[in-house]
C-alpha cells in the first residue's frame, strides 16, 4: 500500500472516530420537533418582510422618539459592559462580541463605537451555531440579545436551547446582557383593563391565553399578539423571570443585575449635566424638553426590563416546575438554533 493511501486511511479513521464521538455525545441532546419551532418562521418572516424606509421616512413616524429611546437604552447598556470588559483587558487584547437576534444589524454602529475587535451576528435557524464560525473554538467576552429573547419562551426546549447557546459561547466571567418585555407589568395592565387586551393609539396587546387568575398563566407559551404602529405585528411570549433566572443558572449564568427602563433613566441623569448647563446659559434652567408622547412612553415602561448575567464555571443541577404537577429534567444537552448571519473584524 502506498504512503499516500496509508495517510488517507489514517485520515478516514480519524474522521470516523470524531463522528462516533460526536454521535455519542449527542445521544442526550434534545432535538426539538417540528412543532417545537412554533412561531419561529412567523416571527422571522415578519421581520424579513419589513421594508427599510430610510432615516427621513422614519423621522416622520409616530414612534420615532420611542425608537430613539429604545436605541438610547441599548447604547447605555452596551457601553456600560464594554467599558467593564475593556478595563480588565490588557492593551491591544481583542474584545469579541456575539449579537444574538441581530436582525438586519441595527446595533452595528453601537459595536463600532464601542471599539470591539470582532463581532459575530446571529439569528434563528436549525443549525448548531458553533460549527458555523470561522473559528469554532471562539469564545466571546460579551453576548447581547436585544428585544429578541422573549420569542424563545414559547416552550421549555426553545428557552433551554437559547441559554445553552449563550453559555456555550461565553468565556468564563463573560457577560450576557439584554432587554426583554416585563411580564409582570404586562399582566398587571391587562388585568387592570378588565379584558384580554389593552393598549392605546400606538400599540396593542391581545392575549391568547387566560390571564386570570395569574396562577393560570403557563410558564412557557404564554402568547400575546403585539402590534406597534407600522413596525411590529407578530406573536410574542411572556418571560417568567424567576424561571428565566433558574434556567440560566442551570447553564452557569448567574443574574447580577436587572432594572426597568424608567429606573435606568433616573440613574443616568448625572450624565446629562452638560444639557442642564446649556439650558441654564439660555436662561431656561427649569424648562423640560420632552420628546416622548404619553402613548409612546407607555409601551417603553413595560417593554424594557434590562438584565445582565455573568458566566461562572459550574452549572446548577436541578429541575424546574413547568406546571402545577409537571417537572422537567434540566440536565440534558440541547441543540442550538442559531446560525451566523455575518462575522466582522473591526480594524
Amino acid at each position: 500500500m502506498s504512503t499516500l493511501a496509508v495517510e488517507r486511511n489514517l485520515e478516514d479513521d480519524e474522521v470516523q472516530q470524531k463522528k462516533e464521538k460526536e454521535e455519542e455525545s449527542n445521544q442526550d441532546i434534545i432535538h426539538p420537533a417540528a412543532s417545537d419551532r412554533g412561531h419561529v418562521s412567523v416571527v422571522a418572516g415578519h421581520y424579513n418582510a419589513l421594508e427599510d424606509r430610510g432615516l427621513e421616512v422614519r423621522s416622520n413616524s409616530r414612534i420615532y422618539f420611542m425608537r430613539n429611546f429604545n436605541n438610547w437604552i441599548k447604547s447605555v447598556l452596551i457601553n456600560q459592559y464594554l467599558t467593564k470588559i475593556q478595563d480588565k483587558k490588557k492593551y491591544g487584547e481583542p474584545l469579541k462580541v456575539l449579537d444574538i437576534g441581530c436582525g438586519k444589524g441595527g446595533d452595528l454602529m453601537k459595536w463600532r463605537i464601542g471599539r470591539i475587535s470582532h463581532l459575530v451576528c446571529a439569528d434563528v435557524a436549525d443549525e448548531r451555531l458553533r460549527f458555523k464560525y470561522k473559528d469554532p473554538s471562539i469564545k466571546f467576552d460579551l453576548v447581547s440579545c436585544q428585544f429578541a429573547f422573549h420569542y424563545c419562551f414559547e416552550s421549555l426546549p426553545q428557552a433551554d436551547i437559547m441559554l445553552c447557546n449563550i453559555a456555550e459561547c461565553l468565556k468564563p466571567k463573560g457577560y450576557f446582557i439584554g432587554t426583554t418585555p416585563d411580564a409582570y407589568e404586562i399582566v398587571k395592565r391587562a388585568i387592570k383593563s378588565g379584558k384580554s387586551s389593552f393598549g392605546n393609539s400606538i400599540h396593542n396587546i391581545a392575549f391568547e391565553c387566560p390571564i386570570e387568575p395569574p396562577s393560570s398563566i403557563p410558564l412557557f407559551g404564554a402568547k400575546y399578539n403585539f402590534d406597534l404602529e407600522g413596525v411590529v405585528s407578530c406573536p410574542e411570549f411572556l418571560v417568567h423571570f424567576p424561571t428565566f433566572v433558574r434556567l440560566a443558572e442551570k447553564h452557569g449564568l448567574r443574574l447580577t443585575y436587572s432594572i426597568q427602563a424608567d429606573s435606568l433613566v433616573g440613574n443616568q441623569e448625572t450624565n446629562y449635566e452638560h444639557g442642564k448647563s446649556y439650558l441654564k446659559e439660555l436662561g431656561k434652567p427649569d424648562e423640560k424638553i420632552g420628546t416622548l408622547s404619553k402613548e409612546e412612553w407607555e409601551p417603553c415602561i413595560w417593554r424594557l426590563l434590562l438584565k445582565k448575567f455573568q458566566k461562572f464555571k459550574c452549572p446548577v443541577e436541578g429541575t424546574i416546575v413547568c406546571g402545577p404537577f409537571r417537572r422537567c429534567n434540566l440536565m440534558k444537552k440541547v441543540v442550538l438554533i442559531l446560525h451566523v448571519n455575518y462575522e466582522l473584524n473591526f480594524d
